[in-house]
């Protein structure tokens, strides 16, 4: 299954009416993450402002990332430097038990865990960005795993 499959499947489907019966590869999924946050959380959306954050009650921010396959099991949280508050984090995973799994991530830990964005092009910028590794035989995350939640309404609703 490709990433919008999984995330269509495991968080849109069932948290967005009018949602129920389309085709995953024609929706904006990331943003539709972002809405379904917000409904399931009880968030003010921001998201159209182009803020550093997509809710205005807590200043966090939504991300979708996903696990690289074939060759390795890696994934990168991006843009995180100009964050103001807590990762709302939605990984698809097509090794996971669950297939998506939710992270909340402190803005403390956050600036704790970024690291800068290689490259010339990003030097000027100050880009900052997570990366993780999954470990297959355990279903654990390398440094992100004490901020997995145990379902999507979990994370929703973590303050």
């Amino acid at each position: 299954m490709s990433k919008n499959q999984i995330l269509y499947e495991k968080v849109i489907k069932n948290n967005m009416p009018g949602y129920e019966n389309v085709d995953p590869e024609d929706l904006n999924m990331e943003r539709l993450v972002e809405k379904a946050i917000a409904k399931v959380g009880d968030l003010k959306w921001v998201g159209p402002k182009n803020l550093p954050y997509d809710y205005e009650d807590d200043k966090s921010d939504a991300k979708t990332s996903s696990i690289k396959i074939p060759n390795t099991i890696k994934g990168t949280i991006t843009s995180t430097d100009s964050k103001e508050g807590a990762l709302r984090c939605t990984v698809s995973n097509p090794f996971s038990p669950n297939q998506v799994d939710f992270f909340f991530i402190p803005i403390d830990n956050v600036k704790k865990l970024e690291t800068p964005v290689g490259g010339k092009k990003n030097a000027a910028k100050h880009a900052k960005k997570i990366d993780y590794s999954y470990n297959r035989d355990e279903n654990k995350y390398s440094h992100i795993e004490e901020f997995r939640c145990e379902s999507f309404e979990e994370m929703c609703n973590m303050k």
